[in-house]
């Protein structure tokens, strides 16, 4: 019920063309995010296939297609592929598009904030999803808690691999 209520306070009063949840499960929260087009899928978790299903590295969506892609409960189960997630997300996601990734299961949000901003992604808020009305309290819980809901905006850097580029160059080229 908390998590429900930090997600809809924050993106209920948006509109979106295109939404992309990624659950193990169908949320309560989904039905009350506005936008035009809407998908809840289990994608590539393997626990409950539910509506599309592909593979990590293989999205079946076309270049900058949501508006919004809310990744909810799967960073902590697919923690050594985060980086190959948040690069399915970025070719996904529009120009001005939101990441919602919200952790409830064991992930801390000191570990995702470093790979998120690295891989394409502004932070823009970061909430626990046990707040309080203590200021102090809620900034200690931001950086030592598991149970945590993360907004991103998508920037235009991605964080290239120097060797892979290296491999794909085969001569320098001087300016």
């Amino acid at each position: 019920m908390a998590k429900q209520r930090v997600i809809l306070r924050t993106l209920q009063n948006r509109w979106y063309k295109r939404i992309l949840v990624i659950s193990a499960k169908q949320e309560t929260y989904f039905d009350k995010l506005k936008a035009l087009n809407k998908a809840s899928v289990s994608g590539f978790l393997i626990e409950e296939p539910r509506g599309c299903i592909f593979d990590l590295d293989a999205w079946p969506f076309s270049l900058k297609y949501f508006d919004l892609i809310i990744l909810d409960d799967i960073i902590f189960t697919y923690k050594k592929q985060l980086k190959d997630i948040l690069e399915q997300v970025h070719f996904c996601l529009a120009d001005d598009g939101d990441l919602v990734i919200v952790s409830t299961k064991g992930c801390f949000a000191a570990e995702l904030l470093p790979k998120a901003i690295s891989s394409g992604f502004i932070n823009d808020k970061l909430t626990p999803i046990s707040s309080s009305e203590n200021r102090i309290l809620n900034n200690i819980k931001k950086l030592a808690t598991r149970e945590f809901i993360a907004f991103f905006k998508k920037s235009r850097h991605f964080d290239l691999d120097s060797a892979v580029l290296s491999s794909k160059v085969a001569v320098a080229v001087k300016v």
